[in-house]
């Protein structure tokens, strides 16, 4: 008796054997057909040639924003970009710049001075942001565009963020420009934060390399 079964124990171990394999086999398969994450951003220091980045390291940079809204007019309230400060502010920490935050900003250059910059206006430059020690002013400047979409009746947005690096000595030193559509409404900010978010390092070491560049 014992003989007759021993074959047939055989073969349950070698179906036993050979279930986890094929369901291991199973899992690779639809793991593989999973959509993979978009990969991380490159952080902007491992774009920037090692010589720039040491050339530049710990200047002190002031960014401002302003907003052109479609009737021509001009937005300078600094407050209102406080989400979209601190992702252009880490950036150039991490390329190595000291960034000045937007307390300091607002505590030592008055909105009259910061109005004829964003103007360009470049004796406002001279003055207020050498007052300040800045050696680097970065200028943020944000255009939108809201249309309804035709085909599918939705409103779209489209922004446009140029930053200009400037001395603060006066002249500019390298621009990048970053845009985006979008179907969020007509606030033009969330837009603004995504593509900021997604874009910025590529941006900046940009402007590191212009600066460089100009041996300044």
């Amino acid at each position: 008796m014992r003989l007759a079964l021993l074959p047939v124990l055989v073969m349950l171990a070698a179906v036993g054997a050979a279930a986890p394999a094929a369901a291991q086999g199973l899992d690779l398969s639809e793991r593989g057909n999973r959509p993979q994450a978009a990969p991380p951003p490159v952080p902007a220091a491992a774009l920037i040639d090692p010589a720039c980045r040491r050339r530049l390291a710990g200047r002190k940079i002031a960014i401002v924003f302003t907003e052109i809204r479609e009737d021509g007019g001009r937005l300078i309230q600094q407050k209102r970009y406080a989400g979209v400060f601190p992702l252009v502010a880490d950036a150039l920490r991490r390329a190595g710049m000291t960034v000045y935050t937007q307390e300091e900003i607002n505590r030592q250059v008055a909105q009259e001075e910061m109005r004829r910059f964003l103007n360009n206006e470049a004796d406002a430059a001279l003055t207020a942001f050498q007052r300040l020690g800045a050696a680097y002013v970065l200028r943020a400047t944000i255009e939108s565009r809201a249309i309804m979409n035709p085909m599918i009746r939705v409103k779209q947005v489209s922004v446009n963020v140029a930053f200009a690096l400037s001395a603060s000595s006066g002249g500019i030193l390298g621009q990048a420009d970053m845009s985006s559509a979008s179907f969020t409404g007509a606030d033009p900010l969330p837009v603004v934060r995504d593509i900021v978010r997604e874009q910025i390092d590529g941006t900046v070491a940009d402007l590191y390399a212009s600066v460089c560049a100009r041996g300044r």
